[in-house]
């Protein structure tokens, strides 16, 4: 059993909470957030396991370990890409500790490796993209909230690059007002809530 009521997430999104996992800093567990009506974390590991039996490159996402006890209910245990101080993509930008040249560069990288494996990313929010050192991760984000359709999205090939894509768009319009010095109120990008 892990115990992580009197530990902090160090991220918080719409269907879930994220903990550092209190005996290992290279790994972190996300949680259901009490009441909702789906459970992501179990759809999330399905397609863990369908990508792996699909022999799809998961290069550019965060190992997951399977489920574990604790005290908050079932986590997923993910390894912990900001270990080695990386950042999400949005905060770097914020920072500006990153050139427009290689912003564009890693979001064009995001956008090739999702075309070629045709892994799902429905919620593009820039906060689910890690960069580390010159490598990028999707932390989070690639099961939609809400289960209508998302056995579509994540086992049909053709109908997941169509959404990835069209999720991508707004990523795409956010990251270019960023880099032109405008403010972008709304931290999200995706549209998970028509997922």
């Amino acid at each position: 059993m892990i115990y992580l009521q009197n530990h902090k997430p160090i991220g918080s999104g719409q269907t879930r909470d994220c903990y550092q996992h209190p005996h290992d800093s290279t790994k972190c567990i996300k949680i259901m957030k009490a009441n909702q009506p789906s459970d992501v974390n179990a759809r999330e590991w399905d397609y863990y396991q369908y990508l792996i039996k699909k022999h799809v490159d998961t290069s550019h996402l965060p190992q997951c370990y399977g489920f574990i006890d604790t005290d908050l209910g079932a986590g997923l245990v993910f390894d912990f890409i900001g270990e080695n101080g990386g950042e999400t993509f949005l905060s770097l930008l914020e920072k500006d500790k990153l050139s427009r040249e290689k912003a564009s560069k890693i979001f064009v990288g995001v956008e090739q490796y999702l075309k070629d494996t045709k892994i799902c990313f429905i919620d593009t929010n820039l906060n689910n993209i890690v960069v580390d050192k010159d490598n990028f991760y999707i932390i989070d984000g690639i099961v939609p909230p809400k289960e209508k359709r998302a056995w579509l999205y994540q086992k049909v090939p053709l109908i997941s690059r169509w959404r990835t894509q069209k999720s991508l768009k707004p990523a795409k319009r956010k990251l270019e007002k960023l880099l032109i010095g405008e403010p972008v109120e709304n931290v999200g990008c995706g549209d998970t809530e028509i997922a």
